[in-house]
């Protein structure tokens, strides 16, 4: 069974029948439905490979987290470095048509592929790992002397920026496109649409939560946090029907200039958008 948290339906019969059996399943073994959903509703089954249409890499990284290696996409030779974090089930090509406006403002891109994504090694992923591979990746430019100006994330990559440390946020330009506001919220709606138990969903959560000596609630809650405490820029579509924008305005109705607003784009092709690539670039450049 695939599991997608994109096309995922509302129930018939046989997902309520589904979602009770997933339940008592759940109550009967706990442990082995925590290992089995992690594999179920953690596994990514996004394109691996790709090719950049727009413009050619110059260099490629590759970096060591706790879940193997990750690899990332270095364009141009700017003194000042942007970095890029895709969402679930992408890779970094979903930035194909902003890295070149971004290398002919002057800097240099680092696009990242994410755990079970891209380039990258494994078939599993989670919020935790995002989180990891940014944070490493960071850490290791730094260590090269780049000078990091911004963060651009899209989708759940950019939950998992607003998630790294203070000091990794600090003085930094930070775009969030097309973020999911209510991530965990949604991840719950979703599965249980499927016609899988909530329960199952609360298992996984614990047990990778639990392995890097967190809580799923304390990453919701620190989301909201540093949107607070960093005021990033928000592009979103209002016909965004995996990032309900409705649920991003509270973020932003006492501060309206942090929203670029958008129409008609949707969760994925906002990032092609000409309108919004000027946006980026000039809000980078200004």
């Amino acid at each position: 069974m695939k599991f997608s948290y994109f096309t995922s339906k509302q129930g018939s019969l046989l997902t309520r029948i589904s979602r009770g059996a997933t339940a008592g399943l759940c109550t009967v073994a706990p442990w082995v439905t925590a290992r089995l959903g992690q594999v179920l509703l953690m596994s990514p089954h996004g394109k691996r490979d790709y090719q950049f249409s727009n413009k050619k890499p110059n260099n490629e990284i590759n970096i060591l987290t706790s879940l193997g290696r990750v690899h990332a996409n270095v364009f141009g030779l700017g003194s000042k470095t942007v970095i890029l974090s895709h969402g679930w089930a992408d890779n970094s090509s979903c930035f194909d048509h902003l890295i070149p406006e971004l290398v002919a403002s002057g800097y240099c891109v680092v696009a990242l592929d994410h755990v079970g994504h891209g380039r990258s090694c494994g078939k599993q992923a989670h919020l935790l790992a995002f989180i990891e591979a940014l944070d490493t990746l960071i850490e290791k430019l730094e260590s090269e002397r780049h000078d990091i100006s911004a963060l651009i994330g899209h989708s759940m990559g950019a939950v998992a920026m607003m998630n790294l440390p203070d000091y990794r946020l600090a003085q930094r330009t930070v775009i969030n496109i097309a973020t999911p506001v209510q991530f965990f919220e949604l991840m719950f709606e979703r599965v249980t649409r499927a016609g899988i138990s909530d329960k199952m969903l609360h298992q996984v959560l614990h047990r990778i939560t639990a392995q890097h000596g967190t809580h799923w609630h304390l990453i919701r809650d620190r989301f909201h946090q540093a949107c607070q405490q960093f005021a990033p820029l928000f592009i979103h579509d209002t016909d965004d029907r995996f990032a309900p924008f409705e649920h991003l305005q509270p973020l932003v109705n006492h501060a309206p200039e942090r929203l670029i607003q958008t129409s008609g784009l949707g969760h994925r092709r906002i990032l092609g958008d000409t309108g919004v690539i000027k946006d980026i670039t000039a809000r980078l450049t200004t």
